[in-house]
């Protein structure tokens, strides 16, 4: 296995930051100077930026682009306004999910999509087998994030043009192009900036002279997603597990989708399974695969996040359980041979 590096690998190691390896990449968990928990709570009230270089960016070009969408995904396109970004799935023939990922209609035959690096090779050789070209773009990606993301963009680059949100817009700085789409995955405000290899660096370091910004890195970045709810692909969605399972179902627009019979049933009936939240009741953190029983001893599920989320002061996370538990229900869940009583909780802990 090639073990890669991001072209901010060196300032990573500079700023002493506790690294680990990610889908083959070395990345930063957080830094010494500041910590996960002080990461999390300063993007909640400023603004941070992580390097998310490591997640592929594409570029797919098709003349039956929209259809073929309209196929893979559960969403439709064809009157997506140009510039306009999507979160959505892609699923393969059984309606499970291969992955989610952001797609940004340039034309009709022209989309910009970010996907995740768990799993990249799968999802692009799947992406392949549909689309004429797909190119993977050789660029870097900042994810600047929290409620001051916009002003230290402003300040940062003040010629900018600043995109709506889930738009993509591209600007000049310095005589190089930036791509800045407005999406965010902490359940903040947040910008995601795509630029070349060779120009990171120097706008790393622009942004971070700024007020109010700090650096932070996967551990914050995971309990900030939990706190808003967000699956995290090979770990709460999989290729085993439907929209409709994944409770996304709010995706669902198209019914010529793959597997549309399966997952139309699902809406009308339900489904045996769904993700959910979770509270702990103590500040321990369940592995992915804990089980999950309910107040009489009876197996209903099982942990796939957990993270103490800073916010919400508790540990808490995702799991999959039958379907007919509730917010508020009483369940327990294992660790390491005791269980902890925990209470179902919405996906989203923000208020």
């Amino acid at each position: 296995m090639e073990i890669k590096k991001t072209f901010l690998y060196q300032y990573h190691q500079d700023k002493a930051a506790k690294m680990s390896l990610f889908a083959d990449y070395l990345l930063p968990v957080y830094y010494k100077k500041y910590g996960a928990i002080e990461e999390h709570n300063w993007t909640r009230k400023n603004a941070s930026i992580f390097d998310v270089s490591h997640m592929p960016q594409l570029l797919i070009t098709d003349p039956n682009a929209i259809q073929i969408l309209k196929k893979i995904t559960p969403s439709l396109f064809h009157n997506t306004p140009i510039n306009k970004a999507k979160y959505t799935v892609i699923l393969n023939k059984n309606g499970g999910i291969i992955d989610d990922w952001i797609v940004t209609k340039l034309s009709n035959e022209s989309f910009y999509a970010v996907i995740n690096a768990n799993g990249a090779i799968k999802c692009i050789t799947w992406l392949k087998e549909h689309f004429k070209i797909i190119n993977v773009l050789n660029k870097s990606l900042i994810a600047l994030q929290g409620p001051e993301s916009k002003e230290v963009l402003r300040n940062a680059i003040p010629n900018i043009i600043i995109p709506k949100k889930f738009e993509m817009l591209y600007s000049k700085w310095d005589s190089i192009e930036i791509g800045v789409t407005r999406i965010g995955y902490t359940g903040e405000d947040g910008f995601e900036l795509s630029i070349t290899n060779n120009a990171v660096v120097k706008l790393w370091n622009l942004l971070l002279n700024m007020d109010k910004v700090q650096p932070a890195g996967l551990a914050a970045r995971d309990s900030l997603r939990l706190e808003a709810g967000y699956p995290l692909c090979g770990s709460d969605i999989n290729d085993k597990i439907s929209p409709v399972e994944a409770n996304l179902s709010w995706l669902i627009k198209s019914t010529d989708c793959y597997n549309s019979n399966k997952i139309q049933n699902q809406i009308q009936h339900g489904t045996e399974y769904k993700r959910i939240g979770f509270k702990l009741s103590k500040k321990r953190i369940p592995r992915n695969n804990n089980t999950v029983f309910n107040t009489a001893g009876i197996k209903i599920g099982a942990i796939t996040s957990a993270a103490f989320m800073p916010n919400a002061n508790c540990t808490g996370g995702q799991m999959y359980v039958k379907s007919n538990v509730k917010p508020g229900d009483l369940i327990n869940v294992d660790f390491f041979g005791s269980l902890i009583k925990a209470y179902v909780h919405n996906l989203v802990f923000l208020t």
